[in-house]
């Protein structure tokens, strides 16, 4: 991956025609809120969803390219085939999202994939496509965080200095990063804290599909990942303690503060009653010097970037020297 002065000095590099393509990829069907184990039997040979849901990647992708996998056959009639490919396609999407930090699994996916004879109409085509879109979602929050940084840099007042979220030229995007969250505020006020609505519009509009907790509130989206982590939910979006996070940390994981004093902490954030935060995005690792440079929302009244400090292997810091207290970590294997 370039680092980010690179690709800001190249300028945007996000086409979005090229980007949005989720709608061709991942359908518009709800996914379910419990990715976890399902009390629903095994049915040897059936593709049902706790079939699908306990199935291996592998075999998934061995049953949609052969027709048969270990213990698991599609029906013969047509409508119910059509309804268990759908089945399977989700559930190897969900997989696969949690696999994404580990990008040698990719290959070894493709490679899997290209090895079987296919026999029926599902197209080898398609899951390659579909392995490498999944496997570039972090390669995308990254450059879709550092293409609404360029707008934000780009767009001038009066041709003198960057616009700022009171500026007539930013409502068009404080409008956008808020229509990304369930419940957009109308009219979007200005001076209304933003951040958690760019988070969720940055994740949403790289491919999050329905697996991130959307909201115009960073502890939303913190909550929900550490009760992901918390069970065997097949979910990539898992919140971890800074000491382990800063081993596994790659661009495009999130990193979270709590803010206003509100005392939020990786063990109490599930029950503490002040819930003030910020979430920025990581960019860029530099650990020879131990630095990341991170992206955020409502940051000196834009988008605006900055350098935190990695201390020891249990603190990462920003110029001030405040804590943030965990990591979102995307892909959870």
């Amino acid at each position: 991956m370039e680092t980010m002065d690179e690709i800001i000095a190249n300028g945007p590099l996000v086409n979005p025609d090229l980007l949005n393509k989720d709608e061709l990829l991942y359908e518009s069907e709800n996914l379910p809120a419990d990715l976890g184990e399902s009390e629903e039997p095994y049915i040897e040979g059936e593709v049902t969803e706790n079939n699908a849901r306990n199935a291996t990647i592998e075999d998934i992708i061995r049953l949609l390219l052969t027709g048969t996998a270990p213990g698991l056959t599609f029906s013969a009639n047509a409508t119910t085939k059509a309804a268990e490919i759908e089945r399977l396609n989700k559930w190897l999407r969900i997989k696969l999202f949690t696999k994404v930090n580990d990008q040698n699994l990719r290959n070894g996916f493709i490679t899997f994939a290209r090895s079987l004879v296919p026999s029926i109409s599902f197209a080898l085509g398609f899951l390659v496509l579909l392995i490498n879109h999944i496997f570039d979602f972090k390669n995308r929050i990254v450059r879709n965080a550092i293409s609404e940084y360029n707008t934000w840099l780009s767009t001038r007042v009066n041709a003198t200095y960057a616009i700022k979220e009171y500026d007539a030229d930013a409502l068009p995007l404080l409008t956008k990063y808020w229509n990304a969250t369930p419940s957009p505020p109308s009219p979007v006020n200005p001076r209304t804290f933003w951040s958690a609505a760019f988070i969720s519009w940055i994740i949403k509009e790289s491919g999050g599909m329905d697996l991130f907790s959307y909201s115009g509130a960073h502890i939303t989206y913190m909550r929900a990942a550490k009760r992901n982590s918390n069970t065997t939910a097949q979910n990539p979006f898992w919140m971890y303690s800074i000491t382990d996070f800063i081993t596994r940390m790659q661009p495009g994981d999130l990193v979270c503060k709590a803010r206003a004093g509100s005392g939020l902490t990786f063990t109490n954030v599930l029950t503490n009653a002040d819930t003030a935060a910020h979430v920025d995005i990581i960019t860029e690792i530099d650990r020879p010097n131990n630095k990341i440079r991170v992206l955020g929302g409502n940051v000196c009244d834009n988008v605006d970037h900055k350098r935190l400090n990695i201390v020891g292997t249990s603190r990462i810091t920003n110029s001030d020297g405040e804590d943030y207290f965990a990591g979102i970590g995307i892909g959870n294997a």
